[in-house]
């Protein structure tokens, strides 16, 4: 009656009817998704910054608008490179 944690495993996994290459896919949109988000947050924050530099009476506004075109150039990369991610196959997997 009781095996071992691969055999346990193993046929819980078949009784499941386990879908290899779908959980990879279902793992790598959420990651994708987490990405994304935090390219558009970055993304934000830098125009958070743009209207900060613009709108303070304060002197040395390029540096800190130069900081947030940075920001806003990182988050559109790193969102594009999200949407990459999310949109490679997952047919090599072995189901």
């Amino acid at each position: 009656m009781v095996g071992t944690l691969t055999e346990i495993g193993t046929r819980m996994l078949l009784a499941s009817s386990f879908d290899a290459q779908g959980t990879l896919q279902s793992i790598m949109n959420t990651i994708a998704q987490g990405v994304f988000f935090i390219g558009a947050a970055i993304m934000g924050w830098g125009f958070v910054q743009i209207g900060i530099a613009v709108f303070s009476d304060t002197k040395g506004g390029g540096a800190q608008i130069v900081s947030a075109f940075q920001a806003i150039v990182a988050g559109a990369i790193i969102m594009v490179a999200s949407a990459i991610f999310g949109g490679l196959p997952t047919a090599w997997v072995a189901t």
